[in-house]
C-alpha cells in the first residue's frame, strides 16, 4: 500500500447560500471572492483529514470545489502568490459515490 500523502488544503464557504448577500461576510481569516469564501489550511494532511478539517470550520465549509472560471483565477493567484502553496488538496476526488 502506498503512503497516504499529506498537503495543505483548501477550504471553501458559500456565504450567500447561508446569508442572501451578494457579498459574503467572511469568517476572520477567510477570503473573500464574490459569493464565496476561501482559506488555505496550513497543516498537511491526507485528502479524508482535509475534508473532515474543512467541514468543521465553519457550518457548510468544504474543501473548495472550483466550479467556476472567478473561483480558479482568485485562488490560482492566491497560490501564485505563495510558492509553498503548489501543491495543496481542493474538493475533487477519485472516489466513486453512488
Amino acid at each position: 500500500m502506498l503512503p497516504r500523502k499529506k498537503r495543505l488544503y483548501l477550504c471553501q464557504l458559500s456565504e450567500m447560500i447561508k446569508t442572501g448577500l451578494y457579498n459574503p461576510q467572511c469568517p476572520p481569516g477567510w477570503l473573500p471572492n464574490g459569493r464565496n469564501c476561501f482559506t488555505v489550511r496550513r497543516t498537511g494532511l491526507t485528502w479524508d483529514g482535509a475534508q473532515h478539517s474543512c467541514k468543521r470550520l465553519a457550518d457548510g465549509s468544504h474543501l473548495a470545489d472550483l466550479k467556476t472560471l472567478e473561483d480558479l483565477f482568485f485562488v490560482s493567484s492566491q497560490i501564485l502568490s505563495h510558492s509553498s502553496l503548489l501543491l495543496l488538496w481542493t474538493g475533487l476526488s477519485d472516489q466513486q459515490t453512488f
